[in-house]
């Protein structure tokens, strides 16, 4: 018989199968680094969407300005830059649905608009200095608020120093070292994290690196700090993001650097604040768990918020930082303290029988509830986000409409109807119903609690020709 009969080439076992003489192709792996980029990337822009052509870009005064309450601005191309750099937009905030990134102007922000108004206008000194604590549901703007702020900041040639989200500190995914190698284990051991403050340096000097070259160290940094005396302060940041084992004392000689007389305002952003609110991940080298305060970033941003003497903002400014309510973990001590900070808002005093305390016998953290203490002389302020208003949803639809995203037309039937199906005019919920969602009205059973409802609910089948 001859081996042209044959379909298949047998090898040597007797099976029929592939020619050995081709090398199978192995796939590569990615580059390192390439599937977190992948992950956590984040498109801005849409270019199915219709552009908008009267969109105004966001500037302080605009901001500020309580006719423009319920417009939309947008941001302009350096400005996006310096938010992209700071690391300020998030996957959660349905960038890439428009043409360009553009916000709502809400009433919160305008009120944040005035105060970074009043403090350029300032001339006195010390400048106004305002620390605020940021709360709301899920979903209800607190980090778009937190954007807007550093949009205002940016545009006002201030310095942005920015935390993108806090549970980076405390979630045991980066390199940390005790601060004195000579200090024994304990609850007062502090820590340095070096690969994150050298992530928040760059982050410092490339958002703000037109400010921070127009900036020249008035003090002598401390000896063998810098193996070349920097120039600027955006070489102090940059060699501080390049060498992370300096990192920490870089960043406070910057920030004494930032913070001495005749310096710009400065606008210090925390987002997920909660994360800092309990023990971490980490654990010491007895393995004990190490709590969220002893990380000496950490710490410092604390009392930046919650003290007026780490962080004592002589060229004014602001610090806020806002709570997360997606992924929040539980810290009972935390809720008190924003009780107890909204009571004080409210001239409570804390001899009030009705001034919140704890529950008899609660089990308190100790480090969480000593913040209220340096909270009252800071004069920390609680701002609580709630959902749109009537005339803020209207805007923010009309928006879709002109985007091409909404296919109604707007009127108050329908801002009604879902400023109420959103929970009265959550943001998160608004973009779902308006935008994401592809039912159609018309289309929608409204025979709930009639006899056709119940035999459907029942699963009787309706022959396509009787459905109407």
């Amino acid at each position: 018989m001859s081996a042209a009969l044959f379909k298949y080439r047998v090898t040597d076992g007797g099976s029929p199968g592939r020619d050995k003489r081709q090398k199978r192709k192995v796939p590569s792996l990615p580059a390192v680094g390439e599937r977190k980029a992948t992950r956590t990337r984040i498109v801005l822009s849409n270019t199915n969407a219709l552009p908008v052509r009267e969109l105004e870009n966001v500037g302080a005064a605009n901001l500020a300005d309580e006719d423009r309450v319920g417009s939309v601005v947008g941001l302009d191309d350096e400005l996006l830059e310096q938010l992209r750099d700071a690391k300020l937009f998030r996957r959660s905030q349905n960038w890439s649905l428009f043409h360009r990134p553009a916000t709502l102007v809400r009433h919160e922000t305008v009120a944040l608009g005035r105060l970074v108004q009043q403090i350029n206008e300032a001339s006195d000194s010390p400048k106004p200095a305002v620390r605020q604590l940021i709360t709301g549901p899920r979903q209800s703007g607190k980090s778009v608020l937190l954007l807007q702020a550093a949009s205002m900041a940016y545009t006002s040639k201030w310095v942005v120093v920015d935390i993108p989200d806090a549970i980076e500190h405390v979630n045991n995914h980066h390199s940390y070292a005790p601060l004195d190698a000579s200090e024994e284990n304990g609850p007062h051991r502090t820590y340095v994290q070096p690969s994150l403050t050298a992530a928040l340096l760059s982050r410092i000097a490339y958002s703000n690196e037109a400010v921070l070259q127009a900036l020249k160290p008035q003090t002598t940094p401390p000896d063998s700090l810098f193996t070349k005396a920097p120039k600027t302060l955006a070489d102090v940041a940059i060699y501080g993001a390049d060498h992370p084992a300096q990192s920490w004392p870089v960043f406070t000689y910057l920030m004494s650097e930032l913070t001495s007389p005749g310096r710009p305002p400065l606008l210090v952003a925390i987002d997920g604040l909660d994360h800092w609110m309990g023990p971490s991940s980490y654990r010491n080298s007895d393995y004990e768990i190490i709590h969220s305060h002893q990380f000496t970033p950490v710490r410092y941003f604390l009392d930046s918020l919650f003290s007026n003497t780490t962080l004592p903002l002589p060229n004014g400014g602001l610090v806020l930082a806002a709570t997360t309510a997606s992924n929040k973990p539980t810290s009972p001590t935390f809720s008190i303290l924003l009780e107890q900070t909204a009571a004080l808002n409210n001239g409570l005093d804390p001899s009030n029988p009705l001034f919140p305390l704890p529950a008899p016998y609660q089990k308190l953290d100790s480090r969480v509830a000593s913040l209220l203490d340096t909270a009252a002389t800071a004069n920390t302020t609680i701002t609580q986000l709630h959902g749109l208003s009537k005339p803020e949803t209207r805007g923010l639809l009309d928006y879709y409409l002109k985007s091409g995203l909404l296919r109604e037309a707007v009127n108050d039937n329908l801002v009604s109807e879902l400023w109420t199906l959103s929970g009265s005019g959550n943001v998160g919920d608004l973009c779902k119903l308006a935008v994401r969602s592809r039912v159609d009205p018309a289309k929608v059973l409204t025979t709930f609690g009639t006899s056709e409802g119940i035999r459907r609910g029942q699963g009787e089948h309706i022959p396509k020709s009787a459905r109407k």
